[in-house]
This record gives C-alpha cells, structure tokens and sequence, in this order.
C-alpha cells in the first residue's frame, strides 16, 4: 500500500496537468 501511495501522486500529477492542457485546448 505505501508503494502504490509513492508513485499514485506523479501520476496524479500527471492526469492532472493532462486534463488542463485538454481543457485548453477544447477551451
């Protein structure tokens, strides 16, 4: 469980900074 709490926050990050670069460009 720690594991998947070490790498879940990148790919957070990730879906994160992916969603507003496709909120941008349907923007």
């Amino acid at each position: 469980m720690q594991f998947l709490a070490h790498w879940e926050s990148p790919i957070r990050r990730k879906l994160n900074m992916y969603l507003a670069t496709l909120k941008l460009k349907t923007t």
